[in-house]
């Protein structure tokens, strides 16, 4: 068994780019709000009796929403690598390890029904 912290410390290597995931997630969680906002404001502005000043928040407020939408896609592809790559690497940390543990055994280990290849190689592939 292995405690979170030893889990933690086996993914050192990826820290920075752990860390810019998370920044790239919190950005993500502040657009739905700041897009919620500018919708509203825009439909304000829809209401506005002067037509040319309607015309032109509502522009603004349109190529605001397409621009912070933008950043919003721009966040959720860097937070899906950045999250992925890391996982990606510590799984495989851990199959070597649990390869290595295997291999090691002596030769009657392999012979117990519950060391049978298939429920060896299940281990592997979880």
């Amino acid at each position: 068994e292995l405690t979170t912290a030893e889990v933690l410390s086996m993914n050192k290597k990826e820290k920075l780019t752990i860390i810019l995931g998370l920044i790239s997630n919190v950005f993500n969680g502040m657009m739905m709000p700041l897009l919620s906002y500018l919708l509203s404001k825009m439909m304000i502005h829809i209401n506005d009796n002067d037509n040319e000043s309607q015309k032109r928040k509502t522009d603004r407020d349109a190529l605001l929403v397409l621009g912070v939408s933008g950043v919003q896609f721009l966040c959720y592809v860097l937070e899906g690598y950045f999250i992925h790559v890391p996982s990606e690497k510590l799984t495989c940390r851990f199959r070597k390890l649990t390869f290595r543990a295997i291999i090691r055994q002596d030769i009657d280990w392999f012979d117990r029904k519950e060391n049978s290849t298939d429920r060896l190689m299940t281990k592997l592939t979880k």
